[in-house]
């Protein structure tokens, strides 16, 4: 079983009122987070030494006033493998990824 240095970034735009990410079916837990140099609002968290042996799956659900929206940035062994973006409607938007772990060094 490998082990990868996951680290992701949840952009905030708008009216958001809760970001809830999940790896494989599990919730990642709290966050930290600051403000970019240009003042955006962002959620971050790394989860070293995740291991798996097949795709990784990532899920993001975000509430908030329709048309704000949530960006995820993944970055797998410090590079950028994916941003997703997620906009609410109806007071809720979701979005989910897969990355296959073809991440050979």
């Amino acid at each position: 079983m490998k082990t990868h240095n996951i680290d992701l970034k949840i952009l905030i735009w708008g009216s958001i009122f809760d970001c809830q990410v999940t790896v494989e079916g599990h919730p990642v837990g709290l966050w930290g987070k600051g403000k970019t140099a240009d003042g955006q609002l962002y959620l971050q968290r790394s989860l070293p030494d995740f291991p798996t042996d097949h795709d990784i799956n990532f899920v993001l659900i975000a509430r908030g006033i329709n048309g704000a929206k949530a960006d995820l940035e993944i970055r797998i062994d410090q590079k950028t493998v994916k941003n997703i973006s997620c906009k609410i409607s109806n007071g809720i938007g979701t979005i989910s990824y897969n990355i296959k772990t073809l991440l050979e060094s």
